[in-house]
């Protein structure tokens, strides 16, 4: 994950898990590591939906966001037509240095 945000020229602060010491359910784990990291806002994937509990980040005011993947620009993808719902990596591969063109909100480059 460091390469790839590197590779885009993100600042992000990118940390393992690891350093975070949580025990209970998958839940309790990913809210503990949540309050741990000062978070206010927990951005999730459109598949976690059906196991995520929100009704527990609310009770710690934290707010849970999902990603939605429409509204990005179509960048040439090996095959024909276009699949929005890819990681990262099929950006980079496709496109190479001219990746952050594609990021959601941005002109020239991601501000990220």
């Amino acid at each position: 994950m460091k390469g790839i945000a590197e590779f885009l020229r993100l600042k992000t602060l990118i940390v393992k898990d690891e350093i975070y010491l949580t025990e209970g359910t998958r839940m309790e784990r990913l809210l503990a590591i949540a309050r741990a990291a000062g978070a206010d806002r927990y951005l999730s994937g459109p598949s976690a939906r059906g196991y995520f509990d929100e009704s527990m980040f609310k009770a710690a005011g934290i707010v849970t966001e999902w990603m939605d993947y429409h509204g990005y620009q179509e960048y040439p993808q090996q095959y024909c037509g276009f699949e929005r719902t890819v990681t990262v990596l099929d950006l980079i591969f496709n496109v190479g240095p001219d990746a952050q063109q594609y990021f959601k909100g941005s002109s020239e480059g991601a501000d990220a």
